[in-house]
């Protein structure tokens, strides 16, 4: 659809670690859903409920490519506490990866 590039689209992906009710994130598919569509140009809000955003960041340290590590932005990867905020901006797709997600908190 977009040939490659996500420049300008926002996606949030539900869930970071590799199965539900957890917070064990290695080697989870997320990890490499996000590379690909960071890579890509998309601006990623993520949702997990057990995995905090400090997990996430040393999961990008471990995983992904040495140069583009330092590069992560912080206004295109965002870590969201609330799966409504992930949704609340526009969004150009949705993912869950491996949660699974309940009614969300009123």
């Amino acid at each position: 659809h977009f040939e490659g590039d996500l420049t300008g689209k926002t996606i949030a992906l539900l869930g970071w670690a590799f199965k539900a009710n957890t917070n064990d994130s290695r080697e989870s598919a997320a990890i490499y859903i996000a590379l690909y569509l960071y890579k890509a140009g998309a601006t990623l809000i993520i949702y997990d409920p057990k995995v905090s955003a400090e997990a996430m960041a040393k999961d990008i340290q471990a995983y992904w490519p040495s140069g583009l590590k330092a590069q992560v932005s912080t206004d295109r990867f965002t870590v969201v506490q609330d799966p409504k905020q992930a949704l609340q901006k526009p969004v150009g797709g949705v993912g869950s990866c491996g949660e699974e997600l309940g009614e969300p908190s009123a």
